[in-house]
């Protein structure tokens, strides 16, 4: 989104923050695309959460985009 225009994000996470190197790198690749990314805790099946991240942020919002996603390990066993 930033390579294409976009200015400001606001990036909504469960935990809040962005520790990891990964987390810190992409924050820095974004600012060097003149792209200011707010990060806020918010959990998105909390509807009251999610107003009041809308309430706070620093832009208005003009877009969403729904990238969580939950992942479950199923082992196998074979009987053989």
């Amino acid at each position: 989104m930033a390579e294409n225009g976009a200015r400001h994000l606001c990036l909504m996470t469960r935990s809040g923050v962005a520790s990891d190197e990964a987390s810190k790198k992409a924050l820095e690749d974004l600012e060097s695309m003149e792209c200011r990314a707010q990060i806020m805790q918010c959990d998105v099946a909390d509807a009251e959460a999610v107003e009041g991240a809308i309430q706070t942020a620093e832009k208005p919002i003009r877009g969403v985009i729904h990238a969580a996603m939950s992942l479950k390990v199923c082992i196998k066993h074979s009987l053989t």
